[in-house]
């Protein structure tokens, strides 16, 4: 009856955050048209508690002459009509650009002083960030939602599959509610019971701490004190929020909303700590891959995520003085690492290629923070040169900036490929001494007496660039027979079972064994799953020349016992194909002078 209520509530929060999903980003659209065809103001103004309207911010370009008002001056009213919220908006915003407003301010010595502003369109560069958050932020949410009702329509029953599917839900729902772009104040067509819907979802936000937390007490296997005191443990985790949230909502005491974003972000700092304690002490390395993959993919995302909201919360004011571009410049850093998050869970928890998505996961995080810094000592050395060079020419002409931009600019690209390639040497210096070893093998293939001492000769440089117990080759025999050893010893790899036929269609990518088996994605015979499991096999890596499968590589563990990383699948799978276009040249070598000696020998006969 418990588990009927709880897939019942999963189900009921999916929809409703779905529903709000929807409707927020209609919203949101209709708001961005109608910003980006109205005017603006580079100025700034706030609001005061009695209604008054106070400059904060003066820029002259607003302001077609003098006398121009300074910040703290009140604005009283706007082309004869009193100063308000509303008025402010109607003429500004909901006008086209270059609309005139004679208005009428205070100055600090209480003199009443009448100017004429021009609203000018929105700054391309602005909109541009907007559309890219709105695109980004849109496809995360749908994201998230979809890898929320893809896992709990597969596993409804698994507590694990809840929790993620919760934790989805709640931060599909985040994105869309707490995230602003600046235009909020516009009006919008009101939806009826859009306010009741959007009660549930900021509950349903309330608990993304304890939906994360929850998750990681689950994944990748329940904690002994889930299984043997599950009431308790969701108590305490559960419990806490639920007071707070109550609390929050019918007192006006700001102390009990402060606490709950605290213990929000506490449970999502403790659900980390669970993480990757799992992942430093689980000798299982298919779990340790699992965590691995989630700290890498969620982590950067989410982790991110949170600290840069929790860094403008107490960092306010400077944040605020760095301007619009820059704000959103950082969220569009942090929503591509969101972007991750869902990827990680879906193969996180499907337990398939997990290495190769953290491989790619890890250099997509590479690259983003290799093109920030350079980005920053772009702009620093744009800015220290420019104002050095028209300090000396004693000008402050500005069209010199963009002409030292172009400049600049013409090695980024290379500066970021070299500072790529440097730290990838040095973090990863077995990728070099594979690549030496292969391209001084490869080069002398061709000059091995026999095919079989080519494989041998490669099994042993292998075992010892890779540091594994064993490596065995596993080859084709070109007929309907079963892939044999260099001995000619039969295996029980038929070229037509499900496993050669998936060898084949993916060619390069090497398989994680333990993967293969946990899964059962690629269905094996007994017979095969017996000959992997008796010879230590780790890795499966195909080896396909001209799109034909001409064997694979059977790779045993690390001497280490460690898992295998995604340093080490990326160096195989630049491997495979040219080993396997070596073998096959070699093989072929081997059948024309075969026919040239039964020739010769007929020709004497």
């Amino acid at each position: 009856m418990i588990s009927k209520i709880i897939k019942i509530l999963v189900t009921a929060v999916g929809i409703v955050v779905l529903l709000m999903v929807g409707l927020r980003s209609t919203q949101h659209f209709y708001r961005m048209q109608e910003w980006h065809n109205g005017g603006e103001l580079y100025s700034s103004v706030s609001f005061a508690a009695d209604s008054s309207v106070v400059f904060t911010k003066i820029d002259e370009r607003d302001f077609s002459g003098p006398p121009l008002p300074e910040a703290g001056d009140s604005l009283l009213s706007i082309n004869g009509s009193p100063a308000t919220f509303r008025y402010l908006l109607k003429e500004v915003n909901l006008k086209p650009a270059g609309n005139e407003l004679d208005i009428l301010y205070m100055n600090k010595a209480g003199d009443s002083l009448q100017t004429t502003v021009v609203t000018v369109p929105v700054p391309s560069s602005v909109f541009g960030f907007v559309l890219a958050l709105f695109v980004l932020r849109l496809l995360i949410g749908t994201a998230f939602l979809v890898v929320g009702f893809w896992a709990f329509i597969k596993q409804p029953d698994s507590g694990a599959v809840r929790s993620l599917a919760l934790f989805c839900f709640s931060m599909a729902g985040v994105l869309a509610t707490i995230f602003n772009f600046g235009y909020e104040h516009i009006p919008v067509m009101q939806i009826q019971f859009m306010e009741y819907l959007m009660v549930i979802m900021t509950v349903v936000i309330s608990f993304t701490g304890a939906f994360w937390l929850n998750l990681q007490l689950f994944f990748p296997k329940p904690r002994s004190f889930m299984r043997e005191r599950p009431v308790i443990a969701h108590a305490l985790i559960y419990l806490p929020i639920m007071v707070l949230v109550i609390l929050s909502h019918y007192t006006e005491i700001a102390g009990f909303q402060i606490a709950l974003a605290i213990l929000i972000l506490l449970q999502i700092f403790a659900g980390f700590g669970f993480l990757f304690e799992r992942n430093a002490r689980t000798k299982d390395l298919l779990e340790k891959r699992q965590t691995r993959l989630v700290l890498w993919g969620t982590g950067t995302g989410v982790f991110g995520f949170f600290l840069v909201v929790l860094l403008i919360l107490l960092f306010k004011s400077w944040f605020a003085s760095q301007g619009t571009s820059f704000i959103m410049g950082v969220f569009i850093l942090v929503f591509l690492g969101l972007l991750l998050s869902p990827l990680s869970f879906i193969y996180a928890f499907g337990k398939y290629r997990l290495l190769e998505v953290e491989g790619r996961i890890k250099r997509g995080t590479r690259r983003i923070a290799i093109t920030a810094a350079l980005l920053v000592i772009f702009f620093a050395i744009l800015y220290s040169l420019s104002g050095f060079i028209l300090s000396k020419i004693g000008t402050q002409n500005q069209a010199l900036i963009p002409a030292l931009a172009l400049v600049l600019a013409v090695g980024f690209m290379p500066a970021q490929k070299k500072v790529q390639d440097i730290l990838e040497r040095k973090i990863y210096p077995e990728r070099t001494q594979l690549k030496n070893m292969l391209v001084d093998f490869l080069s002398n293939a061709l000059a091995a007496s026999e095919r079989d001492t080519f494989w041998s000769e490669l099994e042993s440089r292998l075992c010892d660039v890779l540091k594994v117990d064993a490596l065995i080759t596993v080859l084709h025999t070109g007929e309907e027979k079963p892939m044999v050893l260099l001995g000619g010893e039969e295996t029980p790899f038929l070229p037509e079972s499900e496993f050669a036929r998936a060898l084949s269609t993916f060619e390069d990518r090497p398989f994680m064994v333990d993967e293969i088996l946990a899964t059962e994605t690629i269905r094996l015979t007994p017979q095969e799953r017996e000959w992997l499991e008796a010879h230590d096999v780790a890795v499966a890596l195909p080896l396909a020349s001209r799109h034909k499968l001409i064997g694979f590589l059977a790779i045993g563990m690390k001497r280490t016992r460690q898992d295998f990383e995604a340093a080490d699948v990326e160096m195989l799978r630049s491997l495979s194909f040219q080993v396997a276009v070596a073998g096959e040249n070699l093989r072929l070598l081997e059948e024309n002078s075969e026919k040239h000696r039964m020739e010769n020998e007929l020709s004497m006969a």
